[in-house]
């Protein structure tokens, strides 16, 4: 099952072209707010409606998230 929205993270090289695309996402919502790229890593945070995202509990509805993907695009960690 595919969620209607779904947090997704890309990245592209200085040239502009295509590099990796990455899509996680849970059986309901999640949203990507903010975005931090270093040499080594990307972090993603934004929030989520999901019960079932990368087998993280949710309280009740829009709860913080935050993904921890690799320079190459590997998931990494979800909290």
């Amino acid at each position: 099952f595919l969620a209607a929205f779904a947090a997704s993270c890309c990245a592209a090289a200085a040239e502009v072209l295509h590099e990796w695309t990455v899509l996680r996402g849970g059986s309901l919502n999640e949203y990507a707010y903010s975005l931090e790229d270093s040499s080594d890593a990307i972090i993603v945070g934004g929030t989520s409606d999901s019960t079932d995202l990368d087998s993280q509990s949710n309280a009740g509805g829009n709860d913080v998230m935050v993904m921890k993907f690799s320079s190459a695009g590997t998931h990494q960690w979800t909290v």
